[in-house]
């Protein structure tokens, strides 16, 4: 990826801009209730959308982010080859794993409600910030610092963003202290990044985005040991399968 002096710049202005503007109008809207929910809705998927809005913004600017020329190429980028769909799965599986026996499943809704909020997610809320995130974010920090630096920055970064919706009355946010939301987000982080790093595909991060959401929705949990031995493990092992690639230079193909 090249660097660009303003690049990030650019990116960070827009897609805090967008999204807290949204943000603002619906905690404002929770208070004195002038606008409808349709409306409401609308501004929540727009303030989702940002970081994919932000990576528009640059492509027009521009004219590419990354090896990137447009947006399609973040959000069609299916592998060709097996493996990053085997890899992919083994992600999905893992975390369902997690929360199914670390989570309270006794109160869990049915499971076949994760796939419209999956569809939900994918589309219209979580899913949609990942063309930003990895798609520019963790490749941009990755050429200036080394990887564990990198994932710190995302993660703080990523956290950060989502600070208005502490104060929107029934998010999940406002559930939960900002501490247990980091760790998330930082464990998500390293997921993350190896997803794009061993499968190079945007849309795959979407995928386990809204996946992650879906089950953290669908599966009520407390944060107990078994979660936060499983996510120390999902962490080091994303991190380390990142590095074993990276040091083998791809030779294992996994691009598409």
């Amino acid at each position: 990826m090249k660097l660009r002096r303003k690049e990030l710049t650019v990116y960070l202005l827009w897609c805090f801009g967008i999204a807290w503007i949204c943000d603002g109008i619906v905690i404002l809207n929770a208070y004195f209730e002038f606008l409808p929910n349709v409306i409401i809705n609308i501004t929540k998927a727009l303030g989702a959308f940002a970081p994919s809005i932000s990576v528009v913004i640059l492509l027009k600017k521009y004219g590419s982010v990354g090896e990137r020329k447009n947006i399609r190429q973040f959000v069609f980028d299916f592998p060709k080859k097996i493996a990053p769909y085997v890899i992919l799965f083994a992600f999905l599986v893992w975390r369902f794993l997690v929360f199914w026996f670390g989570g309270n499943v006794s109160q869990a809704q049915p499971l076949y409600m994760i796939f419209p909020i999956l569809l939900t997610q994918l589309f219209f809320q979580g899913g949609f910030e990942e063309p930003g995130w990895r798609g520019f974010l963790q490749p941009y920090f990755e050429k200036k610092y080394n990887l564990i630096i990198a994932v710190l920055l995302v993660s703080i970064i990523w956290s950060v963003w989502h600070i208005p919706l502490w104060f929107v009355p029934g998010s999940a946010q406002s559930q939960m202290s900002f501490i247990i939301f980091y760790l998330q987000i930082l464990v998500n982080t390293c997921s993350l990044a190896a997803i794009y790093k061993l499968t190079k595909s945007v849309v795959f991060c979407m995928i386990y985005h809204a996946w992650c959401n879906s089950v953290f929705l669908i599966i009520p949990f407390e944060m107990n040991a078994a979660i936060i031995a499983s996510y120390a493990f999902e962490a080091v092992a994303s991190l380390v399968l990142y590095l074993i690639y990276d040091y083998k230079g791809g030779e294992t193909q996994l691009k598409q």
